[in-house]
């Protein structure tokens, strides 16, 4: 990312990012067809579990709080009131 948003800063062509992702969840209520092995298989491939793996709990923590007020922050900015 950093080597893309480099590049765009100087040529703003687009650009593509393909990220090769798995969703945790069915998209709603009783409609994922996939198995239980391939659903366990997406949560053991789940970046931030393996991230959080090389983590204090304090320091999750920490991170967790960080983000959930820059995302309070970023909601305030669109309130309607």
């Amino acid at each position: 990312m950093d080597r893309l948003i480099s590049e765009m800063r100087v040529d703003p062509s687009p650009r593509c990012l393909v990220l090769d992702t798995c969703r945790l969840g069915p998209h709603s209520k009783s409609d994922d067809t996939r198995t239980k092995d391939e659903i366990a298989l997406c949560y053991e491939r789940d970046p931030i579990k393996k991230a959080e793996a090389g983590l204090s709990a304090e320091t999750i923590t920490n991170i967790r709080e960080r983000c959930n007020l820059e995302l309070q922050n970023l909601l305030a900015d669109f309130s309607l009131s």
